[in-house]
């Protein structure tokens, strides 16, 4: 199933929480719904886990990124535990673990043996914007946090939401002009997503799509203009600081997650998906992963949704490889109906321009349906 020729990327959900934001659709429990036994249950069946995936993958993984939820809120010395044997056998070029603004401190810093690379959820400096999305975290905790990470010199990325309803879109301007006083490596810009059966989509209902876009616009421009490259739809790097683990996914490589709720996919032409749908109590019983051997036509489609995230989009000769497929005989109908002003295709690749990552999802669908 593993294709042991080609990289690994390992990924961790933590689903522990102080609290629920109203917009998540992340597994994650608030902190009354768990105890410290719970937790420490939890991390002995994470590194029992990790025990069997290293006698499978016995060799380094090329990433590690640690998520959730919350993973500090497990305890440092887990988290180091965790780490200490995620890299038994090798040390990756990266590895990420999300922490809120309001854990940040530098003596955590110091502490996190393994660590390379912090990603905090900043969302907004706006007080308004916090209340809205439920965030525990106050503007004066976001600036703090953010000063503490450049002062330790620490690779870092910084969430920003935009599009939050009822507030003027140069709030999110002015979000990307405080954020880029302390100088993120990386930037994750994201509109604000609220599914149904999340308590914002209860409250507020449906998303304004006009208004979105224009917010998105403003804060593409504003980013664009401080020097930040544009390298996927929702990713800004200054320096080539891009996540290395998300690039990973985005290219379609191998990742193995572990957790509740966690997706791993294994493979190369042949593509096995493997997706996790436990509770954490289930989880802490005995983990059960749900497999998928996809068709080709759906490898295709998971390359399109993937690939065409980022600014250099799809590789023809890639696509050849992998698939035995042309690209451009495959699509050539289907690009008819796409206005080709959204994209950019030429002899070696086929990528959206901005316009048209305004309407991927549409545009991918468009694409996809050539070979569903």
């Amino acid at each position: 199933m593993i294709d042991f020729t080609r990289p690994l990327s390992l990924y961790i959900h933590f689903p522990f929480c102080r609290r629920k934001c109203g917009y998540c659709a992340f597994y994650s429990l608030p902190s009354s719904s768990y105890d410290d036994g719970t937790v420490e249950k939890y991390v002995n069946k994470i590194l029992y886990d990790l025990d069997n995936l290293n006698e499978i993958w016995n060799r380094g993984y090329s990433t590690i990124y640690l998520g959730g939820g919350n993973p500090v809120l497990t305890g440092i010395e887990n988290i180091n535990r965790i780490l200490e044997k995620a890299c038994k056998n090798g040390h990756p070029k990266e590895i990420t673990i999300e922490i809120n603004p309001e854990d940040i401190s530098r003596q955590l810093i110091k502490n996190l043996a393994y660590v390379t690379r912090i990603s905090t959820g900043i969302q907004s400096f706006d007080e308004r914007a916090l209340a809205v999305l439920e965030r525990a975290s106050s503007r004066d905790e976001n600036i703090r946090a953010l000063e503490v990470l450049k002062e330790e010199g620490i690779n870092f990325n910084a969430d920003i939401i935009t599009s939050v309803p009822s507030l003027d879109p140069s709030v999110t301007v002015r979000d990307i002009d405080t954020l880029s006083l302390f100088s993120p490596p990386h930037i994750s810009f994201y509109s604000l997503q609220y599914e149904e059966g999340t308590r914002m989509y209860e409250l507020i209902g449906k998303r304004d799509e006009e208004y979105e876009e224009m917010c998105m616009k403003n804060g593409w421009s504003r980013l664009s203009d401080l020097g930040y490259e544009h390298y996927e739809i929702s990713n800004f790097a200054i320096g080539g600081k891009y996540s290395l683990h998300n690039l990973n996914y985005w290219n379609l490589g191998q990742y193995a997650g572990l957790g509740p709720s966690s997706e791993s996919s294994f493979g190369y032409k042949e593509i096995t998906s493997v997706r996790n749908n436990q509770s954490l109590y289930e989880y802490i019983k005995e983990s059960v992963y749900e497999k998928e051997s996809l068709s080709t036509s759906q490898s295709v489609c998971e390359y399109l949704l993937a690939s065409l995230r980022t600014r250099w989009g799809l590789d023809k000769d890639e696509f050849k490889t992998r698939f035995d497929l042309s690209f451009d005989e495959v699509f050539k109908d289907a690009l008819t109906r796409i206005d080709d002003q959204m994209y950019i295709d030429s002899r070696k690749s086929f990528c959206l321009n901005e316009k048209g990552f305004l309407f991927s999802d549409a545009l991918i669908s468009s694409l996809a349906m050539a070979v569903l």
